[in-house]
C-alpha cells in the first residue's frame, strides 16, 4: 500500500532542518521507499510505500519515528516530539452501553467512549487541508475526527450516532451466510458468512467491523450524540471479508496487516480531545474498555558476535544499542550480551534474533555492509538410484525421437471429466486462479491431449512425453502423490506403442511386462490394454476413443500409453548380465497356424516357449486374415538337433497348440 504524508504534518513531530527532498532521499536507504514527493499549495507531499511486515509504518507518527533514526545515523541530528496526552474528565454518571463479543477473539481489544452536545459542522481549515493532501475527503468534524487519527496514529476509528443504536446495546459477532446491510456508500452488501458484524438491540446489523459502518447508524446533521469507537479485530477474518465482498479501505488494509492494540486509549483520548475543540462535545459516559488478553511484553536476546558474525563487520556493543534503542527498542547490554525489549508496534514483526540483525543492518546501511560471499561447505547433490533411472529413460525416449514437455499441476474442469474424476474423490481448488485451473491433476492424460491438440498443426507427426506427479486424495491426509510418465503419439499402431513399452522394460533392466485386454473410457475396446508386472498393474496403452478425439478437434488418430513409474522404478536395475554366445547353431522353422476368432496372441507365444528349453525363441511374423506365422528357433546347449528331435518338439508344439487354445496348423 502507499500513505499520503504531507511534510508540514510530518514536522510538526520530526524536528529537523532537512528539507523535503533530502527527507525523501534519505529516508529510502534505510526505511520506507519515497517514490515520488509532490508540491501542493506551499507544501511538500511525500508519496510512501509502506510494505506488509511493516504495518507500523502506515501513519505520520510512525513514518516520523522511522525518519528520526535514520536520519540521526545518517549524521544530521533530529528529535521526534510525540503528540501530548492529555485525559480530560470524565463524568460520575455514564451513559450506558452494553457491550458482548462473541467469540472474544474476533475482536482483541474493544474501546468505546460515548460523547454529547456534539455539534456538526465543518472540520477546521487545517484539517481539511491534511486530509485533502492525504488523499481523504473532508466530511463534517466528527467523521474527520476519525480519519486525521486514523492517518495520524495507523489506528482505524468508527463513529456511531448513539441514538441509532436501538437499545444501546452492540453485539460483536460472526455473521452468517446471506445476511444483508447497506453500507455508508449506499451499496447492500451480502455476507458470505463468517465476518464480523455488529447487531444492536433491536438485532439490525450496524457495522461491518473493520471495513464500513451501515447507513443506519451514520452520524448525520442531527446528529448530537457519538460512540467513538476504537477497536482491534482478527486480521485474517478482515482480509477475507474484504476480499471476498471486492471491497477496500482504508481502515481494512490496516487492520489486515494488524495495529498496535497498546496505542488504542492514547487515540481514545485524543478523539475525546479534538471532539471537544472543533466539535464542542463533553464525554458522557466512562471509557468502555475490554480487554482481556494484553500481548506479554517480549524480550529478545543477542550478542554483539552474532549480529557482527552475520554482518561481516565490528561494531561495538554501545553502536548496536544506540541503533536498537532509536528504532523505539529498550535495550540492555551486558558485556556482549544484548537483551531488546521489543517496542508494542513491532510485537508481531520482531521475534528472533535474526529480527535483530536486520534492524542493525538497514539503519547501519545495507550499501555500507561488505559484499563477500560467505565461505560453506556444499555437500555433492544426493542421487539415489530411482533419480538415476528416471534421469536414464528420459535420455532413452528423447533418443528414440520423443519430446519431453512440462505441464501445470492443474486441469480444468472440462478435462478433469476425461479422467472420470469424482469430487468427492479429487483435489479442487477453493481458490483457482483461472478457470483453467481448478483441479490438482490425477492424471497426466488432459495435459499430454492438450498439448497434442495444440501442436497437431505443426508436425505431420507428434511424440511427447511427461513426467510428473499426480495427485490424489487421502481423507484426513496431505494429497497422495504418484509419480508417472505418460507418452502420446500420432501417426502409429497400436502394436509399435507396445513394442516401445517392451523395448523402455528391457532397457530399465524391469521383467518382461504382459499385456492384458481391459476396456477403458478413453479408449477404443479392441486397441487397449493393462500393463502387468508378474500380478501388478503398472499402467495401460491404446488408442483415444473417436468420439473424443472428435470432441476434443483431434484430427489423427492418437495412441498413448500412462505408466506408475515409482513401481516399475522400484523393479529396474542397471546391472547387467552376460550370456555366451550358443556354441551350436539354432534350427529355424515358420509355423502357421489358424486362429479362432478373439485368440489374444501373446499367451500362445508364452505357452510354445514354455514347452522345452530347446525352443529358444518365438516370435509373430505375419498375419492374414485369420492366420498367423510364428517363426520358432531351436537350440539345444548339448550339441547339434537332429531334424528327428526337431520333429518330435513340431509335433509337440502343434499338439499342445490344438488342445489349449483351438489352433489348426495350416498345411
Amino acid at each position: 500500500m502507499n500513505i499520503l504524508v504531507a511534510d508540514s504534518w510530518l514536522k510538526e513531530y520530526l524536528k529537523t532542518n532537512l528539507t523535503a527532498q533530502e527527507i525523501g532521499r534519505l529516508l529510502p536507504l534505510c526505511g520506507p521507499a519515497v517514490e515520488r514527493i509532490n508540491k501542493i499549495d506551499n507544501d511538500w507531499v511525500y508519496d510512501i510505500e509502506i510494505t506488509t511486515n511493516r504495518p507500523d509504518t502506515a501513519s505520520v507518527l510512525g513514518i516520523a519515528r522511522e525518519a528520526a533514526a535514520i536520519l540521526t545515523h545518517h549524521g544530521h541530528p533530529t528529535s521526534l516530539t510525540l503528540p501530548k496526552i492529555s485525559k480530560p474528565k470524565l463524568p460520575t454518571k455514564s451513559l450506558p452501553l452494553k457491550v458482548t463479543i462473541n467469540p472474544p477473539s474476533i475482536c482483541p481489544r474493544f474501546t468505546a467512549v460515548i460523547l454529547d452536545k456534539v455539534e456538526i459542522k465543518p472540520s477546521p481549515r487545517l484539517v481539511q487541508e491534511r486530509l485533502i493532501k492525504s488523499g481523504l475527503r473532508p466530511l463534517n468534524n466528527i467523521i474527520d475526527i476519525s480519519n486525521y487519527l486514523m492517518l495520524e496514529t495507523g489506528q482505524p476509528i468508527h463513529t456511531f450516532d448513539y441514538d441509532k443504536i436501538q437499545g444501546h446495546q452492540m453485539m460483536v459477532r460472526l455473521s452468517k451466510k446471506g445476511e444483508k446491510v447497506v453500507t455508508l456508500d449506499g451499496m447492500e452488501r451480502k455476507f458470505p458468512g463468517g465476518d464480523i458484524v455488529i447487531e444492536d438491540g433491536g438485532g439490525r446489523i450496524i457495522d461491518l467491523c473493520g471495513i464500513m459502518g451501515a447507513k443506519n447508524s451514520a452520524i448525520d446533521q442531527n446528529t448530537k450524540r457519538v460512540t467513538f469507537f476504537v477497536q482491534s479485530y482478527d486480521p485474517v477474518l478482515i482480509r477475507r471479508t474484504s476480499m471476498l465482498l471486492a471491497h477496500r479501505t482504508e481502515a481494512a488494509i490496516r487492520f489486515e496487516r494488524g495495529i498496535d492494540e497498546e496505542v488504542i486509549m492514547n487515540v481514545v483520548w485524543q478523539g475525546i480531545e479534538l471532539a471537544s475543540k472543533i466539535a464542542d462535545a463533553r464525554p458522557a459516559s466512562k471509557i468502555y474498555d475490554r480487554y482481556p488478553h494484553p500481548p506479554k511484553p517480549k524480550t529478545v536476546s543477542t550478542t554483539t558476535r552474532f549480529i557482527n558474525t552475520r554482518l561481516g563487520v565490528e561494531l561495538t556493543g554501545v553502536q548496536i544499542k544506540k541503533i536498537l534503542d532509536s528504532l523505539g527498542f529498550k535495550t540492555t547490554l551486558h558485556d556482549q550480551q544484548i537483551n531488546a525489549l521489543v517496542p508494542s508496534w513491532r510485537h508481531e514483526d520482531i521475534g528472533i534474533p535474526e529480527d535483530l540483525v536486520e534492524e542493525v543492518a538497514r539503519i547501519y546501511g545495507y550499501h555500507n555492509l561488505p559484499s563477500n560471499l560467505p565461505v560453506l561447505k556444499q555437500a555433492p547433490p544426493l542421487r539415489t538410484q530411482k533419480f538415476g533411472l528416471e534421469s536414464e529413460l528420459k535420455h532413452l525416449l528423447k533418443n528414440w525421437g520423443f519430446t519431453e514437455v512440462y505441464n501445470y499441476s492443474f486441469i480444468s474442469d472440462e478435462l478433469q471429466q476425461l479422467t472420470g474424476l469424482k469430487e468427492e474423490t479429487g483435489i479442487k481448488l477453493q481458490n483457482p486462479l483461472t478457470e483453467e485451473w481448478v483441479w490438482m491433476r490425477p492424471s497426466l492424460i488432459p495435459s499430454v491431449l492438450t498439448n497434442l491438440i495444440h501442436n497437431q498443426d505443426q508436425f505431420d507427426q507428434l511424440k511427447i512425453f511427461e513426467v510428473a506427479h499426480t495427485y490424489h486424495r487421502r481423507p484426513g491426509h496431505l494429497p497422495e502423490e504418484k509419480l508417472r510418465l505418460t507418452i502420446g503419439l500420432t501417426r502409429t499402431d497400436f502394436l509399435q506403442v507396445k513394442g516401445i513399452i517392451i523395448q523402455l522394460f528391457a532397457e530399465l533392466g524391469v521383467p518382461q511386462p504382459k499385456f492384458k485386454r481391459k476396456t477403458n473410457r478413453y479408449l477404443e475396446t479392441q486397441q487397449a490394454a493393462i500393463i502387468c508386472l508378474g500380478h501388478q498393474n503398472v499402467g495401460f496403452l491404446g488408442r483415444l476413443q473417436p468420439h473424443l478425439q472428435t470432441k476434443l478437434g483431434l484430427k489423427q488418430p492418437v495412441f498413448f500409453t500412462q505408466l506408475n513409474l515409482a513401481e516399475i522404478l522400484d523393479q529396474a536395475t542397471q546391472a547387467k548380465t552376460f550370456q555366451p554366445l550358443p556354441t551350436y547353431p539354432p534350427v529355424i522353422e515358420d509355423l502357421t497356424f489358424i486362429f479362432p476368432p478373439q485368440t489374444p496372441v501373446g499367451p500362445i507365444m508364452e505357452s510354445i516357449t514354455a514347452l522345452t528349453p530347446e525352443i529358444n525363441a518365438v516370435q509373430l511374423t505375419s498375419e492374414y486374415q485369420t492366420a498367423k506365422t510364428f517363426r520358432v528357433s531351436y537350440l539345444s546347449k548339448r550339441g547339434n538337433l537332429t531334424s528327428q528331435k526337431v520333429a518330435k518338439i513340431r509335433q509337440l508344439i502343434i499338439c499342445a497348440m490344438e488342445k489349449k487354445f483351438s489352433l489348426r496348423l495350416k498345411k
